[in-house]
C-alpha cells in the first residue's frame, strides 16, 4: 500500500457538532460553528407628538378660564378684621415688635383672650383688659380708655382716670413698664371702606 493510500483522521469532538449533522466532506476540512449573526438594532419607538400646553393668564383670552388660588386663612382673617393702624414697642420687653389695631374695640392684655395680645413678659401688664383701644370707621379715631389694669394706663406721660382719650398720631401709650407709639393706617384721607374708589393703572377713574 502505498503513501498516497492513507488519508489523514481528524478527529473531531462531537460537542462542536448537532446531532445529526453529516460529517465533514472532505478529510481536510474542518466544520466549524458559524458565528451567530448579529440581531438586528431596535426598531425605534414612533415619536409621540408633542403637545403644547397653554397656561391660562387672567385678563387674557386663551378660552381657559384661571383656575382661582384658594386663600389662606391668614389672608381671610384680613379681610374680615383689616388693620387700623398699630402700636410698636419703643421700650421695654418686646422693644422693635409691632401689634395690630383692627376696626372696632381692641382689648390689651397679656393674654390670648385680648385682640392685642401684650405678652412680653412685662409683670405690670394685667392679663385681661388692662386697657382697650377703639377705631371708629364713621368718625375715623382712635380712642384708648383705661378699663381694668392694676397698673395706670399712661398716654404722653399723662395716666389715663376715666373715659376716653383721643388718639394722635406719634402718641406714646404706657402700660406696665412698656411704652408703645401709636401709628394709625385709617386717616381722614383713607379708610377700608372708600378703599374701592382708588384707581389703578389703566383703570377709567371712578365717579
Amino acid at each position: 500500500m502505498s503513501n498516497t493510500d492513507y488519508k489523514k483522521t481528524v478527529v473531531l469532538d462531537r460537542s462542536e457538532f448537532a446531532w445529526g449533522t453529516p460529517p465533514p466532506p472532505d478529510d481536510q476540512t474542518r466544520m466549524v460553528n458559524p458565528e451567530p449573526a448579529a440581531a438586528p438594532p431596535p426598531v425605534p419607538a414612533p415619536d409621540k407628538p408633542k403637545r403644547t400646553v397653554i397656561i391660562g393668564i387672567p385678563g387674557l383670552d386663551t378660552g381657559i378660564s384661571a383656575a382661582p388660588t384658594p386663600m389662606s386663612q391668614e389672608a381671610t382673617d384680613a379681610l374680615n378684621s383689616p388693620v387700623a393702624g398699630w402700636l410698636v414697642v419703643v421700650r421695654g420687653p418686646g422693644k422693635g415688635m409691632s401689634l395690630k389695631i383692627g376696626y372696632g374695640v381692641n382689648q390689651i392684655g397679656s393674654g390670648t383672650e385680648n385682640r392685642i395680645i401684650l405678652d412680653f413678659n412685662d409683670p405690670g401688664v394685667s392679663r385681661l383688659k388692662h386697657a382697650q383701644i377703639t377705631y371708629s370707621a364713621a368718625k375715623r379715631s382712635f380712642r384708648i380708655a383705661h378699663v381694668d389694669g392694676i397698673n395706670p394706663t399712661a398716654v404722653n406721660g399723662e395716666e389715663i382716670d376715666a373715659g376716653a382719650v383721643v388718639l394722635k398720631k406719634g402718641d406714646l401709650i404706657q402700660i406696665g413698664s412698656t411704652l408703645l407709639r401709636f401709628v394709625p393706617f385709617c386717616e381722614e384721607d383713607f379708610d377700608w371702606e372708600t378703599a374701592e374708589s382708588l384707581t389703578l393703572i389703566g383703570e377709567k377713574k371712578k365717579a
